[in-house]
């Protein structure tokens, strides 16, 4: 089984509820391709994705000033961030059992945006097919202008600023070790890394990973409609629900 426990980790218990915010498009891909998209964590929005804090870039500064080590080019520190922002790939979630109305209006409104919704032992399960080690564990959320836990370079893809503590994420990390290896080993070299891909799709069976799809809050009838018949063509038989936040109670 790929998912791989990691002591530095925080991995929820397995009923913990799952959201998954995305497009229409991106819905039907799972469908289709059955596949989970993981992104190249640099492919994300957040430029802090994946780096040290400003006070562990500080941290080290200081070490090299005080031990007199000469360096060249690049830090060894940041070279390191690079790297995981290069090579590493996520599946993002929100870990809460009530959906989020900001997250529905983040990934758009109006526009066929829709939510599963999962657990965290059915996305285990899910990607066991992978051959890589699969990570699951919630992001810790800190002061940017403090040092965090560890330096540890996987821990390090599972922290963000605290300006986005609303998003309660959770996320799967894939860390292929062979492309790891293969950029470093160019780094080291003084060579251009090899050229990684934006994603990796991993093989699943959506009717084993999603157990609820919700459309949004702001979406017209006819959206409703067409989740429905597709879901019915790919024999997705699971529940089918249409978010109530903006309706008057």
């Amino acid at each position: 089984m790929p998912y791989d426990q990691h002591p530095d980790l925080l991995t929820p218990i397995e009923d913990t509820v799952l959201w998954r915010y995305m497009d229409f498009a991106r819905f039907l891909y799972l469908l289709e391709m059955k596949c989970l998209w993981f992104a190249r964590a640099d492919q994300f929005g957040d430029p802090l994705e994946s780096m040290l804090t400003d006070a562990e870039i500080q941290e080290f500064e200081r070490e090299v000033i005080l031990n007199s080590v000469s360096t060249r080019g690049k830090q060894p520190w940041l070279l390191s961030s690079e790297l995981m922002r290069s090579t590493a790939y996520f599946s993002c979630w929100r870990a809460k059992p009530n959906e989020s109305l900001a997250m529905w209006d983040l990934y758009g409104k109006g526009n066929g945006i829709i939510g599963i919704k999962s657990t965290v032992g059915q996305l285990k399960r899910a990607v066991k097919v992978h051959p890589e080690a699969v990570y699951i564990t919630l992001v810790e959320y800190i002061d940017w202008s403090q040092r965090g836990r560890y330096h540890n370079t996987l821990v390090r893809s599972a922290r963000k600023d605290l300006s986005y503590e609303h998003e309660a994420e959770l996320r799967a990390i894939i860390w292929p070790s062979k492309l790891a290896t293969e950029h470093q080993r160019a780094i080291q070299q003084g060579q251009q890394p090899p050229e990684t891909p934006l994603g990796i799709s991993v093989p699943i069976e959506p009717g084993a990973l999603i157990r609820e799809v919700v459309v949004g809050p702001r979406e017209q009838p006819w959206v409703y409609e067409l989740v429905d018949r597709v879901m019915k063509r790919y024999a997705l038989n699971v529940l089918l629900s249409r978010s109530d936040r903006l309706t008057k109670r």
